[in-house]
């Protein structure tokens, strides 16, 4: 099922409005959905309170960082873009980041002046610059930069992260769908199973039916035909083959090709002329047993 991936992008406002768009276009072209573009401007707590929540919603989060360090918010005196940044990382959201080029940031301080650079905060746009750049990021020069990193990464985190993302509505119903008719095929393969262990509990308690004859005599056989052998009994005082049944039925049952002293088990009841019909019939009492007694 194909799903649409959000992604929070998170900038400064004034001086990445082409970058901005061009993560737009990326990540559309993807086949995924951009979030929080109308969201980077000054802002109060309850905007604060919105921008955390749409990053709880996305699946990703990316920053694009360009010279300034942008609008502060007047609690913590941290910008919302850190503040963004930080909150996606503590929440342990799949984040990258973008960061321009000192030799770009030259030539857009030289289109854009003042505007393109951080002048009442740098210092603490110099932090937090060293701070993405400890984490998970990669330089601009042009907008084409950042649409080859976006793709890159997207395709990179969707190898390593498992994302619920957005599904169409289509989609939505064709899953229920199937979920309904997993549920229908598992109630009937139990309603099979509980309906076979009754027919089979039913024909094994009838021992007046024809088809049981053998089975009934090879068991009075077993029960009153007594046996001493090392294999099987180390007593000296001999055990009944019904016995013998009970004790190794789980072994029988698994199958006495397997294992060699399960053969030389077979072969003693050999030696007291059963026939391969009689040896047959008592595997399939060593079956029975094996689910009427464990």
């Amino acid at each position: 099922m194909k799903k649409k991936l959000q992604i929070f992008v998170s900038s400064t406002f004034k001086d990445l409005k082409e970058e901005r768009q061009a993560a737009v276009e990326a990540i559309l072209k993807s086949g995924n959905i951009p979030a929080g573009m109308e969201l980077f401007t000054a802002g109060n707590e309850s905007q604060l309170q919105t921008i955390t929540r749409w990053i709880d919603e996305s699946d990703m989060y990316l920053l694009i960082l360009g010279g300034r360090y942008g609008s502060i918010e007047k609690k913590s005196g941290q910008s919302y873009t850190e503040i963004e940044y930080d909150y996606a990382v503590s929440q342990e959201k799949p984040f990258f980041s973008i960061v321009i080029t000192d030799e770009a940031l030259d030539k857009k301080v030289k289109l854009m002046g003042q505007d393109a650079i951080e002048t009442d905060n740098a210092g603490q746009y110099k932090i937090f610059r060293e701070k993405v750049l400890s984490n998970i990021s990669s330089f601009f020069s042009e907008t084409k930069d950042i649409k080859l990193s976006i793709h890159e990464t997207i395709q990179d985190f969707k190898d390593r992260y498992i994302f619920s993302g957005w599904v169409s509505g289509g989609l939505i119903e064709e899953n229920e769908l199937l979920r309904k008719e997993n549920k229908d095929l598992r109630e009937m393969i139990n309603e099979t199973k509980n309906a076979n262990k009754n027919e089979f509990h039913i024909d094994f308690q009838k021992k007046d039916d024809e088809e049981d004859k053998e089975f009934i005599e090879i068991e009075e056989l077993l029960s009153k035909t007594i046996i001493t052998n090392r294999l099987i009994d180390d007593t000296g005082k001999g055990v009944t083959l019904i016995e013998i049944l009970d004790k190794y039925k789980l072994r029988l049952v698994a199958g006495f090709y397997n294992n060699f002293t399960m053969r030389e088990i077979i072969k003693t009841f050999a030696t007291f002329c059963l026939t391969r019909s009689q040896i047959c019939s008592i595997l399939s009492l060593s079956l029975s047993l094996s689910l009427s007694l464990s």
